[in-house]
């Protein structure tokens, strides 16, 4: 039986761990926001986009004979016609018969056999047409490949034609086409009342879109643009691995992407599950450790101070290098703890 003397204090240590209980429940409830538990919601475009940066180089070689071809509109007896085959995204092979057809003061225009029925017909005629702001010597169109999925009814393909260029594996009478093999998902996730804009790569085989591999975009700095270059923070390529974005001071990933309900779910996680270093063109590199050929720690820092000293002799931790060079590398300062490099 406690005594009067003890019975208060008891009393407040009592109510204190209660108070404590309570906190520590309520930090654990599904619906509490904590870094790795808040999500952010969206949903994806209708829409695949063809992946533009990345382009296979094509041959097309004359065709003469167009016996060979069934035409339901025959193309102009003049014009000048050559033929390959398009890499079939669908179908991962270069299945799809295609002719380009160039006739004198009319505009170009490319057949595709989409259906692959042995047939060009009229709506497998698509003009060749220069892009606003684009140079007068690319001609270009996009084919859309019909298949069924729950949200998208076409996988993009786009063409261009590089008119009268020359080119060393060119033949007389041959003319270079490049197309796009891949194509992305674009969508929005509203995170904290902001539209931001994602991108998932798309398989065109199993119609399917992989959080964990293939590439991923994120608009991290609000510009309604993804940047795709090989040290933009804003793109990815994932491995079997979830890939951590920025966005403004935020760190999310894709933690699912559903076709069926078209929703994308994004998690936010702790400052700490970031490990990219964001590289561009002018800013400082922050110093970090690796292991050389021969196994020994080594710090970025030490590192950049005895390779250009080893070279020019003048090149001091401390002192300002602009002409620091490495041999047979893009790298033009390469002074301790800044990195600029030739785009």
């Amino acid at each position: 039986m406690l005594t009067s003397r003890f019975r208060r204090p008891f009393i407040l240590f009592l109510r204190l761990m209660l108070i404590v209980i309570a906190i520590g429940s309520f930090a654990m409830l599904p619906g509490h926001s904590r870094a790795g538990d808040t999500e952010f919601l969206g949903s994806l475009d209708g829409e695949l986009v063809p992946n533009t940066e990345d382009l296979d180089q094509i041959i097309f070689r004359p065709l003469r004979d167009l016996s060979k071809v069934k035409f339901a509109s025959p193309p102009p007896t003049d014009a000048s016609i050559t033929a390959g085959r398009l890499y079939d995204p669908l179908r991962d092979k270069s299945a799809i018969l295609a002719l380009l057809v160039l006739e004198e003061g009319e505009q170009p225009f490319l057949y595709a056999d989409l259906d692959l029925d042995n047939v060009i017909s009229d709506a497998e005629r698509f003009p060749m047409k220069s892009q606003e702001f684009g140079s007068p010597y690319i001609l270009q169109t996009t084919v859309q490949l019909p298949f069924k999925n729950a949200l998208f009814k076409s996988y993009p393909v786009v063409v261009q034609y590089y008119k009268n260029v020359t080119w060393d594996e060119l033949k007389e009478g041959e003319n270079l086409l490049l197309q796009s093999k891949a194509a992305f998902a674009q969508g929005s996730v509203d995170v904290e009342g902001k539209k931001t804009l994602v991108e998932y790569g798309f398989n065109p085989q199993s119609k399917k879109i992989s959080v964990n591999n293939g590439w991923l975009g994120v608009d991290g700095d609000g510009d309604d643009y993804i940047d795709l270059d090989r040290f933009s923070p804003e793109a990815a390529e994932a491995r079997d691995e979830t890939v951590v974005f920025r966005i403004g001071n935020r760190f999310v990933s894709t933690k699912k992407v559903d076709l069926e309900k078209n929703q994308i779910i994004m998690r936010e996680h702790p400052a700490s599950d970031y490990k990219r270093v964001e590289l561009t063109v002018g800013s400082e590199l922050p110093d970090f450790q690796f292991s050389d050929f021969d196994g020994k720690k080594e710090s970025f820092r030490s590192f950049a101070a005895s390779t250009c000293s080893s070279i020019s002799g003048h090149c001091g931790a401390g002192h300002v290098v602009e002409n620091c060079r490495i041999k047979n590398s893009p790298i033009h300062d390469f002074r301790p703890g800044v990195l600029r490099y030739s785009a």
